[in-house]
């Protein structure tokens, strides 16, 4: 759950799209962030 971080707050009630930016965030996150 990123919603403090990313702008997808607003729309995180969206499985996929949470989904979606989970796995961005995770990608660009460094380990254990």
């Amino acid at each position: 759950m990123y919603a403090p971080v990313w702008p997808i707050g607003a729309v995180v009630l969206d499985p996929a799209t949470e989904a979606a930016a989970a796995t961005f965030a995770a990608q660009i996150s460094p380990p254990g962030a």
